[in-house]
């Protein structure tokens, strides 16, 4: 289960519950291969929906300092998992420099054309970890392992 594979039931979820007057029976089930979750009734559907947007919004005017599957993990290394942003930033940074064994999230060409000149601390800063949580957290609080 993947970053993007929780932001996108995550919205259609969000579509779902904002089409039904009555949420209190409104689920949704992600299934993939290592794990499943399911997403319980979001009263306020509509306006994280526009959130969201908003963030979107944001990102066609310039680079966003978001990126799914690394905002998910800084998002659940720190409130999940409770470690400290420092720890949790390291992990990230990591990730985005990628291993002998797995291709860093870097080495994206889109990301790579947005992000080739900037500097880690330019990269992962408070706007990062604002979008990250202002993305996640919401659907952390919203979902439950089945």
């Amino acid at each position: 289960m993947k970053g993007k594979d929780l932001l996108r039931a995550w919205i259609y979820h969000l579509v779902l519950c904002s089409l039904d007057s009555d949420i209190s029976t409104l689920n949704t089930l992600l299934v993939c291969t290592d794990k499943s979750a399911k997403f319980n009734p979001v009263e306020k559907s509509i306006d994280e929906l526009a959130a969201l947007l908003d963030l979107y919004r944001e990102g066609l005017s310039r680079p966003l300092r978001f990126f799914t599957d690394l905002s998910n993990e800084f998002a659940e290394q720190t409130h999940i998992m409770g470690k400290g942003k420092k720890d949790a930033g390291r992990i990230v940074e990591k990730k985005w420099h990628g291993s002998y064994y797995a291709r860093g999230v870097s080495k994206d060409p889109y990301y790579d054309l947005c992000f080739r000149n900037t500097s880690m601390d330019d990269i992962f800063n408070d706007s990062f970890i604002k979008n990250s949580e202002s993305v996640f957290l919401p659907l952390f609080n919203h979902l439950s392992e089945s």
